[in-house]
Formats: structure tokens, C-alpha cells, sequence
């Protein structure tokens, strides 16, 4: 039986991580609960996601470095390509609710 799936850099093959294998009820699991947490998401006024994505922008932007490093290797792309830079959060639109940026 798998207990961990391995994660290669497709480019070198060196070792990445080790991730939880899960099982078929796990998985099924999380996808309900995926589903409840949706329900829940699509009930907040849209002025309350957009405080919320905000948020996770700022803890994008604080962490960008990190993240790109770890995306960069996981898919295999080298630091120097576009796709290796690190982005900012700022190339993500920041309209307010009732505003537009068109």
C-alpha cells in the first residue's frame, strides 16, 4: 500500500516532497466539505469576499518569494523563464465593489 506520493522536479527529478497518500473515504470527505465551504463562500456579500481576497493578497505578496520557488520547482521551469518569476498580487485586479477598472 502507497502511504506518500513523492513530488519530482520534472526537470531534474530530484525530490520536491513527500505528500499523504489519502484514501477513497478521505477524499470523499474533502470534497464534502469542499462543497459546504463553497455554499458558505457564495453566501457572503460580495464587499466581504472582496476584504477576504484582499487579505489573502497581502499574504500572497508577503510570501510571493517563497511560493514562486516552490511553483518554480514543483513544475519543473528554471528561475531565469517568465514563468519563474515571482508575481505580485498587484497583477490581480483590486476593484472595490460598485467601482470599475475597465
Amino acid at each position: 500500500m502507497i502511504h506518500e506520493h513523492r513530488v519530482l522536479n520534472p526537470a531534474t527529478e530530484e525530490l520536491v516532497a513527500t505528500v499523504p497518500a489519502t484514501s477513497a473515504a478521505e477524499v470523499s470527505t474533502a470534497v464534502t466539505r469542499a462543497a459546504q465551504a463553497q455554499r458558505t463562500w457564495a453566501a457572503l456579500a460580495p464587499a466581504d469576499r472582496a476584504r477576504l481576497l484582499r487579505r489573502f493578497a497581502v499574504l500572497v505578496d508577503d510570501h510571493r518569494e517563497r511560493l514562486a520557488r516552490l511553483e518554480v520547482t514543483e513544475a519543473g521551469h528554471t528561475w531565469a523563464t517568465p514563468a519563474g518569476r515571482p508575481p505580485t498580487s498587484g497583477t490581480c485586479s483590486t476593484t472595490r465593489p460598485g467601482e470599475w477598472n475597465g
